[in-house]
């Protein structure tokens, strides 16, 4: 599929504009408003863990779009599948990070993530159901790039879940 000049410039733009939109989040998220997040000896460890199992599921997932890119290709966009594996990779650090208690910096405040984190949820989902109820999630019975966005709200909701459930876990564990 051929994009023109000017679709490739709205991506480009909308890029710039996410990564602006991020670092205005990371300075909400932090407690003390600073850009650079902390970690202590322990955390920077299990983050080191985290990145590397990262790497491994995605190179898992370049393995198996080299075995299977094809059929791959026949159910969605190649964009939708290179953002499948971005997704994953980000799942995978995300969630060994939490259960490890390396994810959140000692200047972050893990409310805050939450709430951020709920709200780019909602935008997405937004978005996903925007896509849907218009006809341009699916074309020609293959995922479009539009369900980027869908990808995106599942990340961002398994990301919560686990966050939630460490908590909870937490304060039933300091409670027995």
């Amino acid at each position: 599929m051929g994009y023109g000049e000017g679709y490739m410039t709205g991506k480009l733009v909308g890029a710039l504009c996410g990564a602006f939109v991020g670092v205005l989040l990371i300075l909400f998220m932090n407690k003390d408003r600073r850009f650079k997040c902390r970690y202590d000896e322990r955390q920077e460890l299990i983050r080191g863990r985290s990145f590397k199992y990262a790497f491994y599921a995605l190179i898992a997932c370049l393995v198996t779009d080299i075995m299977f890119g094809e059929l791959l290709d026949q159910v969605m966009a190649r964009d939708a599948v290179g953002m499948l594996y971005l997704c994953i990779g980000v799942i995978v650090l995300s969630v060994h990070g939490i259960l490890n208690d390396g994810y959140f910096s000692l200047n972050e405040n893990p409310k805050r993530v939450v709430t951020v984190f709920l709200t780019l949820f909602l935008m997405n989902f937004a978005g996903t159901l925007f896509y849907i109820f218009n006809g341009l999630l699916v074309k020609n019975g293959k995922l479009t790039d539009r369900v980027i966005n869908l990808m995106c709200a599942v990340t961002l909701l398994i990301i919560v879940l686990v966050m939630l459930v460490k908590t909870a876990g937490k304060k039933q564990q300091e409670e027995g």
